[in-house]
């Protein structure tokens, strides 16, 4: 056989060929027309007729697409590559399903291409780190029970919180309502100190500590309660007092009660009005109160267990009244109360404290009551006057009692710099330093947590640190804030001198300051206490 090779012939050759093994029959290479004579673009090929005789046959590309004509094939199996094929013609219809299944198909989304492309496995949760950008992070089972519960008490319960400081806690916002307000579930606050005392107080008989926590005011409040000798305790945290004050409490007489209100107090309140009534008031932090009266009422309302026990960080700001009732004709006026001013407490008001017994009705008058200070306890200044029975004061504590108070602003620096002014000890002997710092910051930035250290240091007969350990309090991470930070009690110091007239003050840096605006003390006290 001769002839001239053609590569397209070829295939094209070997597509009609393949057409038997395809199902085709009716495109055969017999049939091909025999060559009478040849040209330079045939293929030539050599078959067995029927008959067995060799026939040489001669096939073009045009002759070839004539002989397929309009066969139609079927591929099974078959790949039709898309670099070197391209199919045309096609309608959408002319496809079984295609625009049916096309409309059912997400859209390509970058979001889900992020999400397509992590790496998943059990108890991992996605997330997304920013836009159309996601990672894994762990979720195990227990984290699971969590997040299906309802609501925060059914939270609680998954977490075993069963504290009775929690459940028993009533929380006050100028947000709140009254009507929604729910003991136990700070998401849910009260708008008035009033409501949330009231439910707080009606809630199952215990003995544990109730909270009224109080994060703002919308109005000032003047609250009034029934008798209850549960502790009850006023949380009222910095700044609540910014659109309204808590401006007094009135404590309502039952003739068959205790008489007794046992009241912790952070921050700052106004009067306690408990006729009648023995009050336990302790401070927490720092509380400052207004007056306080526990006066008999009259003497059908009159207690003569009646009187005021104050312990720990509390400051009066005004007079205290623990008057007797008049007598009358048949009955002599009841006894003036007794006052206690234990560790830490201070009465600093220009008013009275009238302790006086009841006046002669007929019968006789009542006798003043007792006043007594013990432990670092402080009453003045002495420009008010006592009206008391015994005044129980310990003359050497009362002489080696010495106070700095200050209300300027000092900025604290890299440099340990002494914060106002300072406490002379009147004589040689031991002594308990306290001291308190009031911090703010304003506008200040911290871009990583700094520290505020506080320390005392005697400035004369050759300076030195003196009392024991330092205050150090971390500044967190902060931008732009102003906020106050309260007041901070540094650990107790213990100093012990040889003679008299040193001098303690209190120094105060931070280290590093901050990147804009300043941390700033705005108050401070010193009180050095005489122990031996």
């Amino acid at each position: 056989m001769k002839g001239r090779f053609n590569p397209f012939a070829t295939a094209a050759l070997m597509l009609l060929a393949a057409a038997p093994l395809m199902g085709q029959t009716s495109a055969k290479i017999t049939e091909l027309p025999a060559a009478s004579s040849l040209s330079a673009t045939d293929l030539v090929l050599t078959v067995t007729d029927p008959s067995g005789t060799p026939v040489t046959k001669s096939a073009t590309v045009q002759k070839i697409i004539d002989l397929l004509g309009s066969t139609t094939l079927t591929l099974t199996n078959k790949t039709i590559s898309g670099s070197s094929n391209t199919i045309t013609g096609v309608p959408q219809s002319g496809v079984s399903n295609l625009v049916s299944d096309l409309a059912g198909k997400q859209a390509a989304d970058n979001t889900l291409a992020a999400l397509a492309g992590l790496t998943t496995a059990a108890d991992k949760l996605p997330y997304f780190t920013g836009s159309d950008a996601a990672a894994v992070t762990d979720f195990s089972a227990f984290a699971r029970t969590l997040m299906d519960d309802a609501d925060a008490a059914t939270a609680r319960a998954t977490l075993g919180i069963t504290s009775p400081q929690e459940s028993l806690t009533a929380v006050v916002d100028a947000s709140g309502n009254d009507s929604t307000g729910t003991v136990g579930d700070p998401s849910k606050p009260y708008l008035t100190i009033q409501a949330a005392l009231d439910d707080l107080l009606a809630a199952p008989s215990t003995y544990e500590q109730r909270t009224v926590r109080v994060r703002t005011l919308a109005a000032s409040e003047a609250v009034t309660m029934d008798e209850d000798f549960r502790y009850l305790f006023f949380d009222l945290l910095p700044g609540y007092n910014n659109m309204g004050t808590f401006s007094s409490l009135t404590v309502n007489w039952d003739p068959v009660g205790l008489h007794t209100l046992q009241l912790s107090v952070r921050g700052e309140m106004g009067d306690i009005i408990a006729k009648g009534h023995y009050v336990s008031l302790k401070g927490v932090g720092a509380a400052t109160v207004g007056a306080v009266d526990v006066s008999d009422n009259s003497l059908t309302e009159s207690n003569p267990g009646a009187g005021l026990s104050v312990e720990g960080p509390v400051t009066f700001n005004s007079g205290i009244n623990g008057m007797g009732a008049v007598g009358d004709m048949s009955n002599a006026g009841t006894n003036g109360k007794a006052v206690s001013f234990n560790n830490g407490s201070m009465f600093i008001g220009s008013s009275n404290i009238n302790l006086a017994g009841g006046g002669n009705g007929g019968a006789g008058a009542g006798n003043a009551g007792d006043l007594t200070i013990s432990g670092n306890a402080q009453v003045g200044p002495q420009n008010g006057q006592f009206a008391v029975n015994n005044l129980n004061w310990n003359t050497v504590a009362k002489t080696g009692i010495v106070q700095y108070n200050r209300t300027s602003t000092d900025t604290l620096t890299a440099t340990s710099t002494q914060l106002g002014g300072y406490v002379e000890l009147p004589m040689p002997g031991v002594y308990l330093l306290f001291g308190n710092v009031n911090l703010q910051f304003a506008a200040a930035t911290f871009s990583s947590s700094r520290t505020m250290t506080f320390r005392f240091r005697r400035i004369n007969n050759t300076a030195a640190d003196v009392g024991g350990p330092s205050l150090t309090l971390p500044t967190q991470i902060t931008s732009s804030q102003t906020r106050s930070l309260g007041s901070c009690m540094m650990p107790l110091g213990i100093y012990v001198t040889p003679r008299s007239g040193d001098r303690i003050a209190i120094f105060g840096d931070v280290s590093v300051v901050p990147s804009a605006g300043s941390a700033d003390v705005v108050g401070l006290s010193i009180t050095s206490f005489k122990a031996s």
